[in-house]
This record gives structure tokens, C-alpha cells and sequence, in this order.
């Protein structure tokens, strides 16, 4: 967090575009203050509980698989309009295929 923090200060001081934050509302601030605190620790502490109860493949495949989902809810809620080039896909079948293929190795072991 600090690391992008600090990327995006000098992206911005780069550029000079500072009058973005500026133009920010209470409103506007109070989100980004509620997304910022409470999203990021509910989805760390909810992590940390199915940790408890998942092995570690499968936590690490639901979290390698989120760019799968991402795409695949895009679709269901912006249907035509939002497809990807065609290496997406075939990175989603690369993914896909590791995990069944993983999968199958563990149940033959």
C-alpha cells in the first residue's frame, strides 16, 4: 500500500495534476475513506478466517482465478461490450486448465 501510495504521489506531482484531489467533495472523500478502510479490512479478515477452513492450493487458486471472475461477472453485467482480446482467453484457459490438471494429479496421488 505504501509502495503504490508512494508511485501515485509521483505520478501525480509528474504530471502536475494535483487540482484532481482538489475537486474532490466531503462526499467524494468520505468514500474513498469507507472504501478504502472498511472493503480492504473485511476482505483481509474474511481471508484470513477461510484460511482456517481452506488449504492453502485452494485459497491460492479462488486468489489466481479472481482476474477469471472479474471477466466472466464483466460480461454478465455489461454482456457484448465488454469482451478482451483474444490472449485474455487463452490465459483463462492456461489458468483453468493448471487447476484441473493440478486437481486431477492430487486425486490420483
Amino acid at each position: 500500500m505504501l509502495g503504490g501510495s508512494a508511485v501515485l504521489i509521483a505520478v501525480i506531482t509528474i504530471q502536475g495534476e494535483w487540482n484532481i484531489i482538489a475537486e474532490l467533495s466531503t462526499y467524494d472523500w468520505l468514500l474513498v475513506i469507507i472504501l478504502g478502510t472498511v472493503t480492504t479490512a473485511f476482505a483481509f479478515i474474511a481471508s484470513v478466517n477461510v484460511m482456517k477452513h481452506l488449504s492453502p492450493f485452494s485459497c491460492a487458486i479462488a486468489i489466481n482465478l479472481e482476474p477469471v471472475y472479474t471477466i466472466l461477472l464483466a460480461l454478465l453485467f455489461y454482456g457484448q461490450s465488454e469482451y478482451m482480446r483474444p490472449l485474455f482467453y487463452v490465459g483463462a484457459v492456461l489458468i483453468l486448465s493448471s487447476v484441473w490438471l493440478e486437481s486431477l494429479l492430487r486425486k490420483k496421488a
